[in-house]
């Protein structure tokens, strides 16, 4: 995978809302493995409705937004839709369905992290 780095001066508009994700996402970890399912409905759907960065519109390089690498964009809709469906499959109590959704709003976290985050 290339590592594509987030640009310095978008960082501080991101930070926020990861250390946001950060406590939701330790917090699902337990509540996904204990079956907490009103827990879980809330912090996924705190991770899915969370306001995300706009795309910009094409042939716009004057935002901010614009030096964002286009990949950050799809990582954020994975993520998104991994926890709207984390939370439908918790509020049904559907444990197979939320297995999936777990895995996959898991997997949207690490390749996100793969692709953008420098230590």
């Amino acid at each position: 995978m290339v590592k594509s780095p987030i640009p310095g001066a978008a960082r501080p508009m991101l930070h926020d809302r990861m250390q946001r994700h950060a406590e939701d996402a330790d917090r699902l970890v337990g509540a996904t493995t204990r079956l907490e399912y009103e827990e879980i409905v809330l912090r996924a759907q705190h991770i899915a409705t969370e306001p995300r960065l706009a795309r910009p519109r094409a042939g716009d390089l004057s935002t901010l937004n614009a030096s964002v690498p286009a990949a950050f964009y799809q990582e954020q809709e994975r993520l998104a839709d991994a926890a709207r469906d984390l939370a439908a499959a918790a509020e049904r109590r559907d444990d197979t369905a939320l297995v999936q959704a777990y895995g996959r709003l898991s997997q949207s976290c690490v390749s996100c992290h793969a692709q953008f985050l420098r230590r």
